[in-house]
Parts: C-alpha cells; structure tokens; sequence
C-alpha cells in the first residue's frame, strides 16, 4: 500500500537507478502500512562485496566493527557514527568484540531502543537478529570511551534489506556485489553541532545576579530549577546520536561538577554572544535568539531544553533533509486556537502570549495563521536562516531580547517563529515524530510502560508548581539513571 503525503517525508529525486526505501518495522506498526519511496540514484562507482573479513579477537574493538563495516554511511557521511553490517557478520563481530574488550579492562555494551546491558552470550544472540542497535565501549573509570550504530542488512537474495536507513539496495545479476548509491536518505555530508541553554538556582553567582530583581519579579521556580536532567540529557545525545560534532552549553551559571573539560563540549558564557545591554537577563525566549551567533556553530545544528531526552537513535535525517532544510516537530493539532480566549480572560501563561505574537507576525508577513506548536522535542534551525528572520523581524527581536523576564510582549522565535518562517518561504518541512511529555501527573504510567513503547524523543517537563514536588522530583532521580545507564565521555 502506497501513500503520498508529503507531510511525513520530503521528497527525494536523483537520477538513474531505482532503489525503494521503506519505513522501520517501528513505524510500521504505528502507521500499520509501509511506506514506499521510488528513489532513483547514480550508477555505482565501486561494489561492495558480502564475503566478511577474518575477525581478530584483540585490539580495538571499534576496528573489529570496522573490519565488517560495508561503508554505506560512512561514505555519505564520513563523520558518522555509524557502520553497516551483514545478519550473518554480527554475532561473530560481537562476540569478538567482546573479548578485545576484556583484554582491554573495558566492558561492551549493547543499546537496543531503550534498554542498554552488557554484552552477555545471550544479549549478543539477540542482537544478530535485530535491526539496528549500538555498541559502546565502557572503559575502567565507568564512562562511554566510543560509542557505534550498527545498521544490520539482510542478504534476501536479489536484495540486500536494511529496515533501519529504509533502505534496499539491488544485488547485480549474476554476482555477489551490490549497487552503492551516492545519494539517499543517509546523505547528509554536513556537521550538526548540539546547543543548550542551562541555568541551576543553586548556583551562588546565579542568585547573586537575580538578587535585585526577586522581590520585583517573584521568578518561577519551575523555570530555574534542576535535578541533573542536563546530565541524562547529554547521556542520551551520547548514544543515540553520537554523530553530533560539537555540544555548546550557553548558561550564566558555573559548569555542573560532574561535567569534565571535553573535545566535544564548549561552555558558552552569556557574555560571550549577549550584548552587554540586555544582561543580566533570565528569559529563555531573548536567550535563545542569540544562540546562532555563537562562534564555530555550525551551519545545521539541533537545539535542546536540558529536559529534552532522545528515547532511540536518531540520524541527521531526523533533522535535515538531503539539501540541508530543518524538519520541523509540529503538533498534530491546533494548540494556538485554545490562546485566544485565555488572553482575553487574562489566564494567559507568557509562553502562550509569545506563540500568538509570533503567530500574528507569519500571518501579517505570509498570509497563512498557523496552528500547531513544535513538540517537546529538540529543535532543527540552520544559522543563516536565523540571521535572516533576525533582520525581518528586527524590531520584535530587539521587544524580546529587552525583557530580562518572560513578558507577554515577546515573540517565542526559536521554538515557534523560526519553523513556520522557514516552512513559509521553502527553507524548512513541517513533519512530526512519536513525543511523550512527562509530567506530576503522568509520571506513574510513563515509567511503567516507557519500556515498551515506540517514541523518539521525552520530556521531563517542569509547570505548575512541578519543581516543588518531591513526588516528581523522586520519579526524576529514579527513572533518569534507568533510562540512561551508560556514563558519557565528558563525565567525571
């Protein structure tokens, strides 16, 4: 059964042979359809062959992997983390793996979904008949020393099937090689750095900055209060998108003690890309218009709230399509209607307010109202069309960035403008993806059946008063460390 919206995926067009790219298994009973996509790409230049190279069982484990890596990604994106490889290489490859590892004093892991164990006999048996999963390398001090996806292909004969990229590749007639494409899915050529914005209450030179304006402002806890989630946060960027380059934390608040001097973080102090004119400030909405301007970002890059959570692996092309465009989460539904009526009643969060004004301002400039709020889910922006918007919309951006608080009068430009903005004038492609907002009052049956469900992304989200509640409090010091057992590089 095909179907064409266009909604779901962007379009893809290359010349000459065709290859079908179907959606993952997981999708596939979410849609309860498959997918198919009529690809064409380039003739091969070289062929990838299936015979799999003798496996030594010491040295570095990730060059066992690599020694049975087909290179399908790694040829589209030299940067990946990623490797494919033959059902029938996997169990033989693991196993060897394993053993390296322990000659090393390290340990191997295996994270499928969301669960993540030691690589046992049995564990590695399962994961040869899996579909993707990763490996990570543990060293003796108890942090992530590498971390790789695995693509698992399955020989089908004529075809070489790969649920995970979606991908079928055609076996030539009459040999044992297969067509390797230049362009697909997977091709995404181009760096993404990571970007969050953090802020701890405890911190001493933090309240030292908000001490004149507490009195005046009465801050919202829920807005500056933290329980480690940047921690798992990062954990799961970690293993389930260990291609990202370069992961900035722009905060005005001293580094968390556990985080540890790192080649792929930088910490980025306010001042570095803030005017001195608008600090000190404490509104996440005039934050985050600055965050394109930090130095050495790269092009595409992915922003996240230290409570957003990865819940499975994630490629580029979760985020960009194959010329470099954002795919934007949007809401399935019309959330901004509800915003009216609260505004006249006066019940209006600031939040709410900023989504309307930016609502009003895509009406005015395009023609078209829109509707749906991003999800709670990292956020797709490319910094040139940042600095684009930045110069349209030059007088609500200088409104927002002048408010040190929240106000009813900002524009909310990195969650909600920029993703219509750009979808508007063909720079971006509105999508979704399977979100879960975890909240008091549905914190219970999340962790009951987070185990079992099929959802990309979560968020531990903090409102009405959710900070000041040991209960919620205790489901977040508890559940995170479950979800997200395997220490990062960057942690001490």
């Amino acid at each position: 059964m095909s179907m064409t919206d266009d909604s779901l995926d962007p379009p893809l067009s290359f010349p000459a042979r065709v290859v079908r790219l179907a959606r993952s298994p997981r999708n596939f009973a979410k849609y309860r359809m498959r997918r198919w996509l009529d690809v064409d790409v380039p003739e091969p230049d070289r062929e990838i062959h299936r015979i799999a190279v003798p496996l030594q069982a010491s040295g570095d484990p990730l060059a066992i992997l690599d020694s049975v890596d087909l290179g399908f990604v790694r040829r589209f994106d030299p940067d990946a983390a990623a490797a494919d490889v033959m059902g029938a290489s996997v169990e033989p490859a693991l196993f060897a793996m394993r053993d390296a590892c322990r000659a090393n004093r390290q340990r191997l892991f295996l994270i499928d979904g969301k669960r993540t164990l030691p690589a046992d006999e049995t564990r590695i048996r399962e994961m040869a008949q899996a579909h993707q999963f990763a490996v990570a390398v543990r060293g003796s001090g108890g942090a992530i020393n590498s971390i790789r996806n695995v693509n698992v292909w399955r020989d089908e004969g004529a075809y070489l099937r790969c649920f995970a990229p979606r991908q079928v590749l055609p076996v030539m007639p009459g040999d044992s090689t297969v067509d390797v494409p230049v362009a697909t899915e997977l091709s995404r050529d181009f760096p993404v750095d990571a970007v969050y914005t953090w802020v701890n209450a405890a911190d001493p030179d933090w309240q030292d900055l908000i001490a004149p304006y507490r009195e005046a402002t009465r801050p919202d806890p829920d807005r500056f209060a933290q329980l480690d989630e940047l921690k798992y946060s990062l954990r799961s960027l970690a293993s389930y998108a260990p291609w990202v380059r370069t992961i900035y934390i722009v905060s005005n608040c001293a580094p968390p003690a556990w985080l540890k001097a790192h080649r792929k973080i930088r910490w980025i102090r306010h001042e570095e890309i803030i005017p001195a004119e608008y600090l000190p400030t404490f509104n996440s909405h005039a934050i985050e218009t600055f965050l394109h301007r930090i130095d050495g970002l790269s092009e595409q890059f992915i922003y996240l709230n230290d409570d957003f959570m990865l819940a499975d692996h994630a490629h580029k092309a979760h985020f960009f399509d194959h010329r470099g465009r954002a795919i934007s989460r949007l809401e399935p539904y019309g959330a901004v209607l509800k915003i009216p009526p609260l505004l006249d009643s006066g019940e209006a969060q600031e939040w709410q307010s900023a989504a309307m004004n930016g609502a009003r301002m895509i009406e005015a400039r395009f023609g078209t109202f829109p509707m749906r709020l991003h999800q709670h889910c990292p956020f797709a922006l490319c910094r040139s069309d940042y600095a684009a918007m930045e110069d349209e919309f030059s007088d609500a951006i200088r409104t927002t960035r002048a408010a040190r608080f929240r106000s009813h009068d900002d524009v909310s430009f990195t969650s909600f403008l920029y993703h219509h903005y750009v979808a508007e004038n063909g720079r971006g492609v509105r999508s979704s993806a399977a979100v879960k907002i975890v909240r008091p009052t549905n914190h219970g049956h999340f962790r009951r059946d987070y185990w079992k469900s099929p959802i990309d992304f979560f968020c531990v989200n903090d409102g009405s008063g959710s900070a000041l509640d040991p209960a919620y409090a205790a489901f977040k010091t508890k559940f995170l460390p479950e979800a997200f057992p395997l220490m990062a590089p960057w942690e001490s």
